[in-house]
C-alpha cells in the first residue's frame, strides 16, 4: 500500500487505534484538570496528516478538535505534532489551520518536521515540561527506543501509547542488518539472551515471545505499566501491530485497561479478550492476561485468605497484570459470597438490588475465608 493509498480512508483497524487513543486521552486529561492547575500536552510524534482523503479526522486533528470544545483545554492543552517527512507536515500544517475552531486555542499546536531517533534531543526540547500523553505511531518501528519511551513516560502525569509493528518485529529479529534497531527496542545488554528466545519461536508463538520480551524490557527499566492490545490485519488471520500502553502510574493503566475492554472484539465469559489469547505458560507476563474467570475465584481465595478488605482493595491490590476489570471481580465476589466462601458487609439483604442481583459496591467490606474456615462446614454470625 503507498502511502496515497493509506490515506484514502481509515480502516476498520485504524478506527479502532484512533477511538482508544482519542478516549484515553479524553479520561486522562478529565484527570488531570482536576488534579492540577498546570497545562497539558499532546504530542505526536509520527503526526501523519491529520485528515484522510474522505475527510475522516486523524488523531492529531481529533484531540485539537476536542480541545476546541471543551473550555478548560482550549486555555491549557500544548500540542507538539511532528512527522518526518516535509511534504506530510505541510499537509497537517495545512489540515489544522483549516480545522474550524483552532485559533481559539490559547496555544498554537506546534508542527515539526524531524526524524524520530536522530533528532530526539530536539524533540523532547520541544514537549514542555508538564504533564503529557504522547503517541508514536510508525509505519515500521525505526526511531522507537526504550530510551525515548523511558524518557517520556518519566515525571507526573507523562504516558506514552505506542504502535507496536509487530508483524515487522518479528521478522526483523533475526535481520542482521537491523540488530542495532532491535538493542534500541529491547535493550543492548539484554539482546543476545532476548534474541535466542525469540527465535526458538515461529508463527502466532514468536508474535508473542516479542511482545512479551518488549513488555519485559519495558519493565527492567522501571516502567511497571506496558498493557498490549493486540490489532489483527484485515482478513484477521494474524496480528499486524499491538497497541502497547505505558505508564508508571496505576491509576492509569487501570484507565486504559476499561478502555481497551470496551474497545475489545470479543468478552467470553463477560472478561475483555484484549485479543491476548493464545498465551500459554511459556509467556509469563501474556499468560496473566489470557486466564478465565473461572481461575479468579482461586486466585483471590488464595491471595486474600483471612484478609478483611474492601471490593475497591481487593480489586486495586490483585488486577494489575490480568484482564479482569473491576466488573469481573464484583461478579466473582458476588457469587463467593452465595457460597459461603466470603462474609460481606453491609451483606446481601442489607445492599440494594440491581436487575434481580444485590449489588456490589466499591465500599462494601470482605472478609476471606480461611481455607481451614471453609473445611470446618457452614459459618454462622
Amino acid at each position: 500500500m503507498t502511502d496515497d493509498e493509506y490515506w484514502d480512508a481509515p480502516t476498520p483497524q485504524s478506527c479502532v487505534k484512533m477511538a482508544i487513543v482519542e478516549k484515553y486521552f479524553d479520561a486522562w486529561s478529565n484527570v488531570i484538570l482536576a488534579k492540577t492547575r498546570r497545562d497539558l500536552c499532546y504530542a505526536d510524534l509520527y503526526a501523519g496528516r491529520g485528515k484522510y482523503n474522505d475527510g475522516t479526522l486523524s488523531v492529531p486533528l481529533r484531540i485539537l478538535d476536542h480541545a476546541v470544545r471543551d473550555p478548560r483545554l482550549r486555555q491549557r492543552l500544548r500540542t507538539v505534532f511532528n512527522d518526518g517527512d516535509r511534504e506530510t507536515a505541510e499537509i497537517l500544517e495545512r489540515n489544522i489551520t483549516s480545522l474550524p475552531g483552532v485559533s481559539d486555542l490559547r496555544h498554537e499546536p506546534r508542527v515539526m518536521c524531524l526524524s524520530v531517533g536522530a533528532d530526539d534531543e530536539e524533540l523532547l526540547q520541544a514537549i514542555p515540561s508538564v504533564p503529557t500523553v504522547t503517541f508514536l505511531d510508525p509505519f515500521g518501528y525505526t526511531g522507537i527506543s526504550l530510551d525515548l519511551i523511558s524518557t517520556l513516560t518519566s515525571g507526573f502525569g507523562c504516558e506514552c501509547i505506542v504502535f507496536f509493528n509487530t508483524n515487522r518485529i518479528r521478522a526483523a529479529v533475526s535481520n542482521l542488518s537491523v540488530q542495532e534497531r532491535m538493542k534500541y527496542l529491547f535493550g543492548a545488554a539484554d539482546w543476545p539472551a532476548v534474541r535466542a528466545r525469540i527465535e526458538t519461536f515461529h508463527g502466532t508463538a514468536r508474535e508473542l515471545a516479542v511482545i512479551e520480551e518488549f513488555v519485559a524490557a519495558l519493565q527492567r527499566r522501571g516502567i511497571r505499566y506496558g498493557l498490549p492490545f493486540r490489532v489483527r490485519n484485515e482478513a484477521g488471520t494474524r496480528a499486524s501491530h499491538h497497541l502497547i500502553h505505558v505508564s508508571r502510574h496505576d491509576k492509569a493503566y487501570t484507565i486504559m485497561k476499561e478502555i481497551m475492554a470496551a474497545e475489545s472484539s470479543g468478552a467470553g465469559e463477560g472478561v475483555p479478550r484484549f485479543e491476548y489469547n493464545p498465551a500459554d505458560e511459556r509467556y509469563e507476563i501474556l499468560f496473566e492476561y489470557a486466564r478465565p474467570l473461572t481461575e479468579l475465584r482461586d486466585l483471590l481465595t488464595h491471595r486474600f485468605a483471612g484478609q478483611t478488605l474492601t471490593m475497591e482493595e481487593v480489586f486495586d491490590q490483585h488486577h494489575v497484570g490480568t484482564r479482569f476489570i473491576k466488573r469481573n471481580y464484583k461478579s466473582v465476589l458476588r457469587q463467593m459470597e452465595e457460597d459461603g466462601l466470603i462474609r460481606a458487609n453491609p451483606p446481601t439483604d442489607k445492599r440494594p438490588k440491581r436487575h434481580g442481583k444485590p449489588t456490589f459496591a466499591d465500599h462494601v467490606s470482605v472478609t476471606f475465608i480461611a481455607p481451614q474456615e471453609q473445611a470446618d462446614g457452614p459459618l454462622t454470625d
